[in-house]
């Protein structure tokens, strides 16, 4: 089944007559915050590297505002025909991230605009330039994988280090076990019978993050049941030495294709110690970003984002 871009679109042009315009003004740079964040701009980054020079362009979309507890979507005014503020309002310095810590701090750049008309969202985008040591220090995590000349990550106008952080407890092969018993015994559950819980669930993704900055590690992954029907997305988290089973959502599989959720990076948003899960969307031509926050074993989507793309 293919996805509607156009219907999702007029949805979502419904749900943005209800958001307050965006006001960037006053928007933190960097430095340490006491009690959390006030505001903080998080974005999508895109790196490509030039065939012809080597020389490595930045494209940055802001995603959402966070502005005192609150997410606002910040790209809903650029959207409007015409736009109620400038792209120019956008521009600040961004630092980008890489495992929820600093790799650079950039210049937001020149605005540019992607295209628009019935089928397409119009993409407003800063576009600045990086190092290639920056570049080659991004882990890469894009839907259809890294390559050598274009990676994906997360980059924020507000950043604060995180504490230091103890290596991740467990090893991918434990993480994988213990993704593929949780899938199979919620499948089991709710939609088939498997009938090796160990081998019968094939693992398409699999990001191990330390969202807490303790050692901890939380799992975000992608598989297919042994008819490659059903797509299931998990989170899992440890306590104690224990796997804890945070959500698991299961799909029908669209077939031979990756689209859905893919993990993208984490950020500390809004400031509080811990960090947020960037999730992106992906479509034939068209990707969304979504966060998520992690509170008491539970996974909470706080902030759905717009579609980029046709």
């Amino acid at each position: 089944m293919g996805f509607n871009h156009a219907a999702a679109l007029a949805a979502r042009r419904v749900l943005f007559a209800f958001v307050a315009t965006l006001a960037l003004t006053g928007l933190a740079s960097s430095g340490a915050a006491t009690g959390g964040q006030e505001k903080n701009l998080v974005a999508a980054v895109e790196y490509r590297v030039n065939a012809n020079d080597g020389r490595v362009m930045v494209d940055i979309y802001p995603i959402a505002v966070y502005d005192r507890g609150r997410y606002r979507d910040a790209s809903v005014d650029i959207r409007h025909d015409p736009p109620t503020s400038s792209p120019v309002e956008w521009i600040h310095d961004f630092t980008l991230l890489a495992d929820g810590r600093a790799l650079a701090r950039v210049h937001g750049g020149r605005p540019l605009a992607g295209a628009k008309n019935s089928s397409c969202s119009r993409d407003v985008f800063l576009r600045t330039r990086t190092t290639r040591a920056t570049f080659d220090a991004v882990p890469g995590v894009m839907p259809y994988g890294a390559t050598s000349t274009w990676r994906g990550g997360v980059a924020v106008t507000a950043y604060r280090a995180p504490k230091a952080s103890p290596p991740l407890r467990g090893d991918r092969a434990r993480y994988a076990e213990d993704v593929r018993l949780a899938v199979a015994r919620a499948l089991a559950r709710d939609h088939i019978k498997v009938s090796d819980e160990r081998t019968q669930i094939e693992i398409q993704a699999l990001n191990a993050f330390d969202a807490s900055h303790d050692g901890v590690p939380v799992i975000f992954a992608r598989t297919l049941d042994m008819n490659r029907a059903l797509v299931s997305y998990a989170w899992l988290s440890y306590h104690g030495g224990r796997p804890v089973v945070l959500g698991i959502n299961t799909e029908v599989a669209a077939a031979g294709s990756r689209a859905g959720p893919n993990f993208f990076g984490t950020a500390d948003i809004d400031g509080d110690g811990t960090d947020e899960v960037i999730i992106r969307n992906q479509y034939d031509t068209a990707a969304s970003y979504d966060i998520y926050k992690l509170r008491r074993n539970r996974v909470v989507l706080v902030f759905r984002g717009p579609l980029f793309g046709c």
